[in-house]
């Protein structure tokens, strides 16, 4: 067997030459010939790692007969395991044998293709049966080679004797019982043992008697001498003497003339134990038995035997060994450490069917805590080795000779209560008003014990009732009182589920006769409120407790102190632990603290519990570097809320995980606010690989499961049949990867599956296979009591389903996913059960449903998205019912792909927010701007399709990328099947092309691209990837007068438009500039997809210039020539002054004053220096300028006087022309641009130009009264009065504009002006102190509109 010595021992198989290559290498035994062995089950205990238990799965186990020789004959073989991951699972694996085979040879025979490795093959293997001599089973012939007898030779050499002797059980002493088998350790105990055959004989067989045979048998108990007083073939009486130290229980029994008798019967009944009775003065020091408050200490050698209550003692050491007499008995104190000693209340052979119960006393305050163990407990230490030496990670896994840490003694604690199922299940569905409950299995229950009945509604509660009665052989269970609510007891059955679903009802035992508790001044406001005690094996011991009930126990807010707790025990004390350590079968309620811990420590076995409001979370595993916790057939119900511990102990979890480590198979939780829990620990937590999950259940829970934050295992789990009932949420995760959820139903959780986020590639196996979605058990109701079925990733490409099937959701949408970032999820083999809608797609952003089979949409390779009307693409895309909000698009070949295309990385920022406007010859839609993670636009598009994109704004893009679906979607085949469950649909890449093409207004000269080519042609689906060409618009191109090279480039398709075409548009602006559009081809050709990016992105940028860059000026010169005026025709060229639409340039070096009003101009542009006059009224008017000098419209030094004005008014529509300087700009038109020098500088009308209300303005006023003194603020000017009310209706504003009617008057001693306004004030405007009271303090402020000279 694996793991019975402190380490595995390494084993080499045998194997050798040809037969290795043709049968495998083997290990293996063989029985006597006179024997054979019934092999009833076979265990295998796999090497640990993924990789290598994989290798092993064609392991088979045979038998032979040698008597009778056979070929081997294969009883069992590792394809048969339970597959958890993408292998069998770790652990004991059990086959059963039916029906059972003989055989004298048996072997485990791994086949060749593992033998070849030299790493583990296996860690252990079990035969399991029963052993037959299968001769006459009374009598055997025993062939005498040689006998030694002192006289025959001085040298004691052996003389042949040539004999044959017989064995017969006829004449073989058989001890069957020891009574009394408990006596003082000082001796002189009358022990009988009871038997056949117990006479002694003399040579000749005839029989002694009377002292003759009294000395003629000889008795030992555990190495000791019993001195025999008389004998007879069925009794022996003797007379125990002194023990000195306590030795591991035994019986001999010699009888001459007869031999070793054979001890038949179990240990507790053949076995004397030297113990000394507590109520014994003399087992006390000084003949002082103690008293309350006293200290007592069994040392090391002692064993006493507790056969009275005890009182209420302080301390209490044991070392040697403390067992409970077979009796009511209790046991009270403050600290109970059990020091490499043993305390015993019962064995496992003979439990202990008495009451027993031991409370623990002491306070929060005043108890002290010992180190490491605490107060109010019961702690199991051994004798040396505590909390140091070679506790190191080394010794872990080694297995290669490393030895556990040295102690002195082992610490054991045994505590076995009465035998008794703690919890079941019902079988028939118990109604409201019921007083008899049907069960799965017969029970024992006693009359008038607790029991609880879990709920089956979310928000019932369970219902604690007391046993009245039993009949039916145990199977029917008789209350005291009716039950409130109905509790299920039946399973789901379905003809298109392979599975039923356990629905039912779990009944628990609340109370058991060995109880642990703390003193009942816990359960009461003070210093020793919920200060229970504790029970921990800390850094070593043995730890074995079944079939007992803990109450009051935990220590709250107290880390470290729980209910049971082993702590630490692994790496070096796992040898305490391994196939000896459990706590099983054991009820926990009402404990101030969590119900079992496992901390640091491998290979616990916790099963068969009950845990009921518990504080926290129930059964918790807790540092992250726990390997193999086995938690299996335990029940939890509604764990209580606890706010002093663990944040997330606020809403506690019957199961708590820090890592995929352990095994946890058919447990189930009710009520609790997470059933499972797995938050990751950083570090060892994060690192471990696998977590076995198997056959669990939740019901009536908050979340089923719960993950988070997110993290995913670091090798490939398959979690098997998880059932999540009318929970909230079935499971939950906010980020993982790496897990398949084989065979997991959610019946009628408000949500079956919810995630944010997915870490899996393509090629990760489905994240569910084989799920089960049940809306409504009643499939008479038209209607689901469930949500949605499943809530997809959010935002995270690969969610994949292999097998589904959706059972009375009715017009409930089941999928609905990838809200975020409109990233694609796979389904194949689903099934619609009375469920008419299949997915939920919200305008605006939602994923992408890829049916691979053609069972969501009826087409292979059908696709659902968001509806838009350029999708409506006849025969290939049509709106189905069973698809809310979305359109359905696909062909019966498989080959149509819908994708998303990612459009991002904008640029001006002002397309930000704005709609992408997506247009096909089918329709247009708009594309909302998404702000979340993509931060741009999702666009779904069906390839082979042409589409227009242009966003909802005047602006034309400088700079877009789009991204097209995932790589791996498109460029590589992907598939899954399952031998036992589906055979999945292989998807084969296919050729993919979509063109695109992007309007523009403003000019531009070419686009720059990350891959691909200008070419001056249309771009085709034949193109590679990137390819691209621009044209401007053919109507607006024939509006112009152009050479015939510009005309030929005018309205073609080309790489550049070219500077010559800009030009020459220019001398014509009475023409719209033209708009055009650039195509694009995003084409990926198999097999190869040539030419296509790895990330699968082009990224575009608009060029306004050549690509050698725009022609620009000469620096200005500073030197200038003499002044002249604009009105001056004589200085201008031709002598006539600029007219209506001219192109107007002032050279460098030339010096203009402007002192008239211009006509409108087409664009001006300064090369030299321009002045507006201060000595006239000045207006230039101009579709643009162009300052490459300088502009003076008033400096600091020379502002516009007072009473001038000096104007530059801009013309022009969206379609003039753009304005173009250098590159990288983007001014569009209508602009002043200015690369020169521009100053503006007016004469100031009044020293402020805005102020706040001195009094509210209330509607209907004709003045205002400001602040201070504004009385130089001219008549006719315009003033704003700014809002201080929430507008109603919303979308307008209560800023008001007024003219001044009068001279404002300044009153000097109110220090405020009053303003006659124009026209009656339309709202109130606030001006006052608002004061007010926040944290305790009070605060006060002003509070008034602003009044501004526009």
């Amino acid at each position: 067997e694996a793991f019975t010595s402190s380490v595995d021992k390494a084993t080499t198989l045998y194997h050798s030459g040809a037969w290795q290559r043709r049968s495998g290498c083997w290990l293996g035994f063989e029985v006597a010939l006179h024997k054979q062995g019934i092999v009833s089950s076979v265990d295998f205990f796999p090497p640990t790692s993924d990789v290598e238990r994989q290798r092993v799965r064609q392991t088979v186990f045979e038998v032979r007969n040698l008597t009778n020789p056979s070929d081997w004959q294969v009883v069992a073989s590792l394809e048969d395991a339970v597959v958890t991951g993408y292998t069998i699972s770790p652990g004991w694996n059990s086959f059963p044998v039916d029906p059972p085979v003989a055989g004298q040879a048996f072997r485990v025979r791994i086949l060749p293709d593992a033998c070849e490795s030299t790493g583990s093959l296996m860690r252990g293997a079990r035969f399991q049966g029963v052993l037959l001599d299968f001769r006459n089973s009374t009598n055997c012939p025993i062939e005498l080679r040689r006998v030694s007898h002192p006289l025959a030779s001085m040298t004691g050499v052996q003389v042949p004797v040539h004999a044959v002797l017989e064995h017969t059980m006829d004449r073989t002493p058989i001890v069957n019982l020891v009574t009394p088998n408990r006596g003082t350790a000082r001796g002189e105990t009358l022990v009988e043992v009871v038997g056949t055959n117990l006479d002694p004989l003399t040579t000749g067989g005839a029989a002694l008697s009377g002292a003759a045979a009294a000395a003629s048998v000889s008795v030992e108990f555990n190495g000791y001498p019993c001195e025999v007083q008389s004998v007879n073939q069925t009794a022996i009486a003797c007379l125990t003497g002194e023990r000195a130290a306590i030795t591991p229980p035994s019986t001999r029994v010699w009888v001459l003339g007869r031999g070793l008798a054979l001890i038949n019967g179990s240990t507790e009944d053949t076995t004397f134990k030297y113990i000394d009775r507590w109520s014994n003065i003399y087992s006390w020091a000084n003949s002082e038995p103690p008293i309350d408050g006293d200290s007592v200490v069994v040392p090391e050698g002692q064993a006493i035997l507790l056969d009275q209550h005890s009182p209420r003692l302080f301390f209490v050491l044991v070392s040697g060994l403390l067992e409970f007499d077979r009796r009511d008995l209790m046991f009270n104190a403050t600290y109970i450490w059990i020091a490499g000693g043993h305390f015993m209340v019962g064995t496992e052979q003979a439990p202990f069917m008495h009451q027993a119960t031991i409370t623990l006393y002491g306070d929060r305050w005043y108890t002290l805590e010992l180190p490491f163990v605490g107060s109010k407990m019961i702690a199991i230490t051994n004798l040396g080795g505590l909390h140091g030496g070679c506790h190191s990670e080394a010794l872990r896994h080694s297995g290669e000779g490393a030895a556990p840490c040295y102690v002195r003694s082992v610490g054991k604690l045994d505590l076995h209560g009465r035998p008794s199922i703690s919890w079941t299940r019902l079988v028939e569905t118990v109604p409201p008003g019921a007083t008899k409950i049907r069960l799965e299995e017969a029970v024992d229950w006693p009359l008038g014990v607790r029991i609880l009945v879990t709920q089956s509604h979310r928000w019932h509660k369970e219902e604690i009732r007391h046993v009245k009665g039993l009949h039916e052989c145990g199977l029917v269970v008789e209350l005291d009182e009716p039950l409130v609510h109905e509790h299920l007891g039946e399973w789901y059955h379905h003809p298109d589920i392979a599975n039923p679903v356990d629905l039912r009802a779990a009944v628990g035992l609340l109370q058991r006769n060995v109880k642990i508790q703390g003193d009942e001044s816990s359960l009461r406001p003070g210093n020793s409120y919920m200060f229970g005690a504790h029970m921990a094996a800390m850094f070593g011991g043995e730890m074995r407790v079944e079939n007992t009930e803990f109450t009051r126990t935990g220590q709250s807010a107290n880390f470290g102190r729980y209910s049971s707790h082993w702590h630490n025990l692994s790496p070096g004390r796992t040898v305490d632990v391994v196939d000896k350590a459990y706590l099983r079968n054991n009820t926990y309620h009402d404990t101030f603290q969590r119900a079992v811990v496992v901390h640091g420590t491998d290979h616990c076995v916790v099963r068969d519990n009950v845990a009921h409001r518990t504080l926290g979370h129930s059964y918790f595993t807790e540092a992250g570097d726990e390997h193999y916790p086995l938690f299996e057939h335990n029940l939890v119900v509604s764990p209580q809320p606890h706010h002093i511990l663990l944040e997330d102990d606020k809403t506690p979890a019957g199961f708590w995980m820090p890592g995929f480590t352990g095994w946890h198979k058919s447990n189930m939780a009710v009520n609790c606010a997470r059933g499972w829990r797995l938050q990751t620990l950083p570090g060892v937590g994060a690192a471990q690989p696998r977590l076995e999950f198997f056959n669990n259940s939740a019901h009536a829970c908050g979340f089923g499961w719960h993950l988070k934050p997110p993290h995913a295992p670091p090798q490939l789990n398959t979690f098997m049949s998880f059932t999540a009932f009318r929970c909230d949420t079935g499971m939950f995760y906010y980020g993982t990867g790496n897990i398949r959820h084989e065979d997991h139903r959610f019946v009628e959780c408000g949500t079956g599956h919810f995630m944010n986020h997915l870490s899996n590639g393509l090629h990760t196996p489905p994240f569910y296979t084989n799920l089960v979605l049940i809306g409504n058990l009643d499939g008479s109701q038209p209607w689901a009591r469930s949500g949605l079925g499943i809530r997809a990733p959010k935002d995270n490409e690969y969610f994949w389903v292999s097998g589904m099937t959706t059972i009375n959701y009715w017009r409930t949408p089941v999928l609905y996913g990838c809200f975020d970032t409109m990233c694609t999820m796979r389904f194949e083999g689903t099934r619609w059960i009375n469920s008419t809608r299949y997915t939920r797609s919200d305008p605006g952003l939602c994923g992408i449903y890829w049916d691979l089979d053609g069972t969501m949409t009826g087409y292979p390779n059908g696709f659902v998205a968001i509806h838009t009307a350029y999708n409506e693409i006849p025969g290939l895309c049509a709106v189905q019912e069973e698809h809310v909000g979305g359109i359905v698009c696909g062909s019966a070949n498989g080959t149509t792909r819908l994708r998303r295309l990612h459009v991002d990385y904008q640029e001006p920022w002002q397309l930000d927010g704005k709609d992408m406007v997506v247009t096909s010859e089918w329709g247009t839609s708009n594309i909302p701007f998404t702000f979340l993670k993509l931060y741009g636009w999702a666009v779904p598009a069906v390839a082979g399709t042409r589409l227009t994109l242009r966003p909802d704004d005047k602006n034309d893009f400088q700079r877009i990328r789009m991204m097209y679906a995932q790589r791996p979607y498109v460029q590589e085949e992907f598939g899954w099947s399952h031998p036992d469950y589906i055979n999945g649909t292989t998807v084969h890449p296919t050729n993919e092309t979509l063109l695109l093409d992007w309007p523009f207004e403003q000019w531009r000269n070419h686009f720059d691209a990350s891959s691909g080519e200008r070419v001056n042609r249309e771009p085709t689906t034949n193109d590679p990837w990137g390819t691209m060409a621009m044209r401007l618009s053919n109507e607006t191109c024939a509006l112009y007068n152009l050479t015939d090279d510009s005309a030929a480039r005018c309205g073609s398709y080309v790489n550049e438009t070219g500077w010559d075409l800009k030009k020459e548009l220019e001398t014509q602006p009475e023409n719209p500039e033209p708009d055009g559009e650039l195509t694009l081809a995003l084409t990926m050709h198999t097999p190869d997809f040539a030419g296509v990016p790895w990330s699968m992105r082009q990224t575009l940028e608009a060029r306004e210039c050549p690509v050698g860059g725009c022609p620009t000026p000469a620096p200005p010169s500073t030197v200038f020539g003499e002044r002249r005026f604009w009105s001056d025709a004589s200085r201008w060229p031709g002598g006539m002054l600029p007219t209506t639409m001219d192109n107007v340039q002032i050279p460098s070096g030339d010096w203009v004053i402007l002192d008239i009003e211009t006509p409108m101009l087409h664009w001006l542009e300064i090369e030299g220096h321009l002045e507006f006059s201060r000595e006239h009224n000045t207006s230039l008017h101009a579709h643009a300028l162009k300052v490459w000098g300088s502009v003076d419209m008033g400096t600091r030094q020379s502002p516009i006087p007072a009473g001038k004005r000096a104007e530059l008014v801009l013309h022009g529509v969206e379609d003039s022309h753009t304005v173009i300087m250098v590159e990288g700009l983007f001014m569009g038109n209508k602009v002043v641009a200015v690369l020169g020098n521009f100053t503006a500088a007016g004469t100031p009308i009044a020293p402020n130009a805005w102020e706040k209300l001195a009094s509210t303005a209330e509607a209907g006023g004709t003045s205002v009264v400001v602040r201070g003194d504004v009385s130089g603020w001219p008549v006719g000017h315009k003033i704003g009065i700014s809002a201080t009310e929430y507008p109603s209706p919303p979308d307008r504003t209560e800023t008001e504009v007024r003219t001044i009617a009068a001279a404002p008057v300044y009153d000097a001693v109110a220090g405020a002006t009053t303003i006659q306004l124009d026209a009656p004030l339309d709202n109130r405007h606030f001006a006052g102190d608002v004061a007010g009271e926040t944290g305790g303090h009070r605060i006060s402020s002003r509070l008034a509109a602003g009044v501004a000279l526009l």
